[in-house]
């Protein structure tokens, strides 16, 4: 699948990255890319995707927590 015309947040930086596209393949994003600068291995029958301005982000999780055990009863205290 490619992406286009969409805007990615770079968390790390805080800059908005405008008019890019993304390249998935497989379940994976292979490339992220100026629109108007796309590398020339895009395979020719990809499904392509207008995202009209929409912003991107990296998925983020809560990766590390402190939540307590449940007792037996379903208490959490």
């Amino acid at each position: 699948m490619l992406v286009q015309n969409v805007h990615i947040i770079d968390v790390e930086s805080g800059q908005i990255l405008r008019d890019q596209s993304i390249l998935v393949q497989e379940g994976k994003v292979t490339a992220v890319f100026p629109k108007a600068s796309p590398p020339r291995n895009i395979p020719t029958n990809i499904t392509k995707t207008d995202a009209n301005g929409a912003f991107a982000h990296p998925g983020l999780a809560e990766m590390h927590s402190h939540i307590p055990p449940a007792s037996a009863d379903g208490d959490f205290s």
